[in-house]
């Protein structure tokens, strides 16, 4: 059997791809940010948010939904994303200096409520390597929640359990009051990603 056929197989037997295919969602990934929401209540109306890692826009869509549109959203990805209401694409690497600043510019007058993350690195199947890059990302996140939230904003992001995750987890405790760590049902079993939510942030003062 391919490769292409045995994914093709492992898809129709996950109850989220199906699910995700019949009520109109991007992907199945919506399934995590539906019960990260409903274990931290990190949503509510007419909030503004930024989308990290969007494309192809499973969690702008399951929030602009969720609000009835009634939200506003800076989506950024490297890959194209088609149009949802109530975002803002922005395409690019913030990972590029002049890219991060772009983001910074376009967001600076907003209060930005929620900073959110499902982002992963390109898996080279170097365990070592492939965990340092997952928490360089997740850093990166961090750094933009530090520079867009407003006080006692939230943040969500994917995390993989691994070397450097202790730490990240305590560097975050610094910033916000409350920093849990959870992994939604529609996380695969065999993964190692959790997700960090962190609520209430301090402010870029302390």
């Amino acid at each position: 059997m391919s490769d292409k056929s045995t994914w093709r197989k492992q898809q129709n037997k996950d109850i989220y791809f199906r699910k995700a295919l019949d009520e109109g969602w991007r992907s199945r990934a919506v399934f995590k940010l539906k019960q990260i929401n409903e274990k931290a209540n990190i949503l509510k109306n007419g909030m503004t948010c930024i989308d990290l890692g969007s494309s192809p826009g499973s969690w702008s869509q399951f929030v602009s939904r969720e609000m009835n549109g009634d939200v506003q959203i800076f989506a950024v990805d490297l890959i194209p994303m088609d149009k949802i209401q109530s975002v803002k694409f922005m395409q690019g690497d913030f990972t590029d200096e002049k890219f991060y600043s772009n983001l910074l510019e376009t967001t600076k007058n907003k209060e930005i409520d929620l900073v959110m993350s499902d982002m992963a690195p390109n898996i080279s199947g170097v365990k070592v390597s492939d965990q340092a890059k997952s928490i360089y990302l997740a850093e990166l996140a961090r750094s933009i929640a530090s520079d867009t939230l407003k006080v006692r904003g939230n943040f969500v992001c994917k995390i993989f359990q691994g070397q450097g995750t202790d730490q990240f987890v305590k560097e975050t405790r610094e910033q916000f009051e409350m920093v849990n760590l959870f992994k939604p049902r529609a996380s695969r079993k065999e993964s190692s990603e959790i997700f960090l939510i962190a609520k209430h942030f301090y402010g870029q003062s302390v």
